[in-house]
């Protein structure tokens, strides 16, 4: 049976220029994503907190990859 390990990943909305009008800088989101996929990573989960619109929420990725 396979064994997973996982990280969550907070991207804070008012900690950075990240969140632009409600629009996540996708070229961002593309390093993100395919620098924890090089290191074996997949992205399982994505949901966003709070109101990004405003500043006030986060958005929240969770990886997950096989335990070795």
């Amino acid at each position: 049976m396979t064994k997973w390990e996982y990280l969550t990943l907070k991207i804070p909305a008012y900690e950075s220029d990240f969140f632009s009008s409600a629009k996540v800088r996708m070229t961002e989101l593309d390093d993100i994503l395919r620098d924890y996929g090089n290191d074996g990573w997949e992205l399982a989960s994505q949901s966003f907190t709070g109101d990004i619109r405003w500043g006030t929420g986060d958005m929240v990725l969770i990886f997950k990859r096989p335990k070795e």
